[in-house]
């Protein structure tokens, strides 16, 4: 058996085990998904999501009980030039309900 081969079988074993022994979450919950999925979070970002004008940050709070609270930001590529821009950065957000795969808009 040539190192190539050994090294090969043993990546194969570790990712086997490891694939094995991972919890595996059936009711594993995507807020940022379901999120994207809703209409109003789709009209109200539609604008701002095709502008090349913008990054957009993710971000998620567990609130409990299923609850999440999920944010998109966008903000405009151009605070970081030399010479900043005025354009604001743009919020749109809301909660997940994880238990009833739903999200409401704020």
């Amino acid at each position: 058996m040539t190192k190539l081969s050994r090294i090969t079988l043993i990546i194969l074993m570790t990712m086997t085990v490891t694939a094995l022994t991972v919890p595996v979450q059936a009711n594993q919950c995507r807020p940022v998904k379901i999120a994207l999925d809703t209409p109003c979070f789709q009209s109200q970002m539609a604008p701002f999501a095709s502008s090349p004008m913008f990054n957009v940050k993710t971000e998620v709070t567990d609130l409990g009980g299923g609850m999440m609270d999920v944010g998109f930001y966008f903000v405009p590529k151009c605070l970081n030039d030399p010479v900043p821009c005025r354009i604001a950065t743009q919020y749109v957000g809301g909660t997940v309900d994880c238990n009833a795969r739903a999200a409401v808009c704020d």
